[in-house]
């Protein structure tokens, strides 16, 4: 009757076992898949851009081209580091966290080699003549089909301007970044005018949207431009705001509220509105 009764606790305690251990391999899992199909669809824009700039190449003339890119942008990326550590912005070893996670790696041959099938059987945006790609009339067509490519131009175009104050600086992302997205809204819908697929209710024109404006890259603009040159202080742990020094936050939240005191009351009261309705603690 006893070992009954604790038999239940044990079986219990194994199922949790059991199903914590299923819920860490699918999170593992799906991650991987979700990893897999976003390189998927990265070196597939890559090699389709690529074919775009060369007008005609063969797998191995854009596998020579994407790795001397890399180089040239894996470069950047440690002029960028070293620059942030000089300045004392950065310690040595968030310098060399800042590389790694960074820096890219070009693909094989037998990746470029999949990616232009797919574009050429599946998509129809490349054509294959004695083994030399060219874009088709398809890809051709409009900008509808190098989003990303095309936000990252527009980007690396709008950040070119010469450094102030932070409060200069301000002023200038929340123009330029917000006049770049408004460009980009008005790219998504005229799209729609080209025969590319776009569906009435703009489901594609959104998804292109999406693609094209690079938060992830645009955050790290402002995060180089204004915290980390903030009167040369360091922001501790870079990219982790939770060890970020706060007297620069305050310093910067306060000259953005100078500058744009009426939307920011309204947006302070969206947040606080925000935490009250679902009982959060205020952040600041």
């Amino acid at each position: 009757m006893t070992d009954q009764k604790n038999s239940k606790p044990k079986t219990i305690a194994v199922d949790k076992t059991l199903t914590s251990i299923y819920h860490i391999y699918r999170n593992k899992y799906e991650h991987l898949i979700r990893y897999k199909k976003d390189n998927a669809k990265e070196n597939r824009d890559t090699v389709l851009n690529v074919v775009r700039m060369l007008k005609a190449a063969s797998t191995k003339e854009i596998e020579n081209y994407m790795i001397e890119i890399t180089k040239q942008d894996n470069q950047k990326v440690k002029g960028n580091a070293y620059k942030m550590y000089e300045n004392g912005d950065i310690s040595d070893k968030q310098k060399e966290e800042y590389i790694k996670e960074n820096s890219k790696e070009s693909p094989n041959l037998r990746t470029i080699q999949r990616s232009v099938k797919h574009l050429t059987e599946k998509e129809g945006l490349l054509e294959n003549k004695f083994s030399r790609y060219y874009l088709s009339d398809k890809g051709k067509s409009d900008v509808l089909y190098f989003p990303q490519h095309f936000g990252k131009l527009l980007l690396d175009d709008v950040c070119n301007f010469p450094l102030g104050s932070d409060k200069e600086n301000i002023r200038e992302f929340v123009d330029r970044f917000g006049a770049m997205i408004i460009y980009t809204f008005i790219q998504g819908i005229s799209s729609n005018k080209y025969s590319s697929g776009i569906t009435p209710d703009g489901k594609l024109s959104l998804s292109w949207i999406e693609e094209a404006i690079p938060i992830r890259t645009m955050f790290e603009y402002f995060l180089t431009t204004i915290i980390f040159r903030s009167e040369k202080k360091k922001y501790h742990e870079y990219g982790s705001g939770d060890h970020s020094d706060q007297k620069i936050i305050e310093r910067i939240r306060h000259l953005f509220q100078g500058l744009y005191p009426e939307i920011y009351k309204v947006l302070e009261n969206s947040k606080s509105s925000f935490m009250t309705e679902n009982k959060l603690p205020s952040s600041e």
